[in-house]
């Protein structure tokens, strides 16, 4: 009513409720000023008594699970952010291209020596034929330093994807270096059958090497690629869509937080007018003031609450 209010003494309550009690309420106008009459409420109390609490109750609990929810999320999705470009960086490193190298140059080097070994046979039983002593291994020509530009080479035709003047120069360099490894047939005591067989061997063992090499390359070539696409298998959303989702979520939850405390506060204030009406108040505050004698009205408003369920 004209002339009568009701204030709310906090601007922040339990529950997050700010809104403050207002409106007309209170005795019809004398022509003597009368003495103002006060009263208080704990709003908090009338808000948990309201019939609509137990709504707000349950959507502010989904809300801070949803919070949590999103928290957690976030941090989730930090940590596989980082855990993957950290392996990815860890499998393009220079230890990892080393591994790889080493292993490369391990297993051709095991198949080298397995070939070495029968053609060092076939070599020494022609010589035998002709009483003389075996020469060097056939196949060991160019040694360690060369076996080591060999497997450069190969990796570098493999992973590097070069193409034109400089693929073929590469192609040029390890074709050199792979012709160094074979030993020279003795000319002047083997017959033309005998280098022909040897010939032959050779041949054959020279290609079965340089397949078995190509062949390492590419698996290790393979299993670097495969490491790379698990490594970004996971699938992680664009973060400004994913964020822009949650926020979306939230803010929903929030609106109907708000409509379900819209209710509550409009209630409070009309059964506080109610109140105030009956007991001549001017001023119901919602906290108490020093030097105010105010009647707290808290259990009146709640009946009032209760009773227009």
């Amino acid at each position: 009513m004209a002339g009568h209010r009701i204030i709310g003494g906090l601007t922040a309550v339990c529950l997050a409720f700010s809104l403050v009690l207002a409106g007309g309420c209170g005795k019809t106008q004398k022509t003597e000023a009368p003495q103002e009459m006060y009263g208080v409420v704990d709003l908090e109390t009338l808000v948990k008594a309201h019939p609509s609490y137990t709504e707000y109750f349950r959507l502010q609990t989904e809300y801070e699970d949803l919070l949590n929810h999103y928290q957690a999320e976030q941090k989730k999705m930090l940590h596989l952010t980082s855990a993957q470009k950290k392996l990815k960086e860890a499998l393009i490193s220079s230890d990892a291209q080393n591994a790889a190298d080493e292993e490369y140059k391990a297993r051709v080097r095991i198949r080298e020596n397995e070939l070495n070994q029968k053609l060092q046979k076939l070599y020494a039983e022609i010589e035998n034929r002709h009483n003389a002593q075996p020469g060097q291994p056939v196949m060991a020509g160019g040694g360690g330093e060369d076996n080591t530009q060999i497997a450069n080479l190969h990796l570098k035709l493999k992973f590097l994807g070069m193409n034109g003047e400089e693929k073929t120069q590469t192609k040029q360099a390890l074709q050199d270096l792979l012709n160094k490894r074979y030993a020279e047939i003795p000319q002047d005591r083997w017959t033309e059958e005998e280098k022909k067989e040897f010939m032959e061997k050779r041949t054959a063992a020279k290609a079965e090497l340089d397949a078995y090499a190509a062949q390492v390359a590419e698996e290790i070539h393979e299993r670097q690629r495969q490491s790379l696409q698990a490594a970004g298998s996971v699938n992680l959303p664009d973060a400004d869509s994913w964020n822009s989702q949650w926020e979306e979520r939230v803010k929903a939850k929030q609106k109907e937080m708000a409509a379900v405390k819209e209710i509550i506060m409009n209630d409070i204030r009309e059964k506080a007018a109610v109140i105030g009406e009956k007991k001549h108040l001017d001023i119901i505050f919602t906290s108490y003031r020093a030097n105010i004698s105010a009647e707290d009205v808290t259990s009146d408003i709640v009946n009032e609450l209760v009773q227009g369920t």
